[in-house]
């Protein structure tokens, strides 16, 4: 079910109207998702088909989006944060006695952006390159995929250090 939804992300509502898991248990196949939904494989497919036979224009910005993080997210943060940890060091000085909170905002901002600078370090060289690779291989154009273990590896401590640094935001 995820390779149809990631082929075409129109199909997901369908899914999701037949309470079909198209997400963290959809690798089963059409069979197994039309017997959780009480239809017949046929029924399924026709539900699908129509969406399957139109472009679908979110699945191709899915599909570029690691370019799209680095060009808007990763410029916007690599821009900006220094000229706030400026900002933050002149507050402390000239602030900092009257309210010495700023120097707890200082420091998890200035823990922040560190942490964010790795992890965006170890998407651009590691994880965004693996997927473009992937990307490529799909569309055969690239015969082999250089090895990365589990895609789902890296992304899984990806996704924890995107909770760990939401939870320092919201400090």
């Amino acid at each position: 079910m995820s390779d149809i939804v990631r082929e075409n992300f129109k199909t997901a509502q369908i899914f999701e109207e037949n309470n079909i898991d198209f997400c963290c248990g959809g690798n089963i196949s059409l069979n197994e998702a039309s017997e959780q939904a009480n239809l017949k494989v046929q029924e399924l497919i026709a539900l699908i088909e129509p969406s399957m036979e139109e472009t679908d224009r979110d699945s191709k910005f899915i599909e570029n989006l690691p370019l799209y993080i680095e060009e808007t997210h990763h410029a916007y943060i690599n821009d900006k944060a220094p000229f706030i940890q400026q900002k933050l060091d002149k507050l402390c000085k000239v602030h900092g006695g009257n309210h010495p909170e700023l120097f707890k905002v200082k420091e998890l901002f200035d823990g922040a952006f560190g942490n964010l600078t790795v992890h965006m370090q170890k998407e651009e060289l590691i994880l965004f390159p693996h997927i473009r690779n992937l990307v490529k291989a799909k569309n055969g154009q690239l015969d082999e995929v250089p090895a990365l273990g589990n895609i789902l590896d890296p992304i899984s401590v990806m996704k924890q250090e995107h909770e760990i640094e939401g939870e320092l935001m919201s400090q």
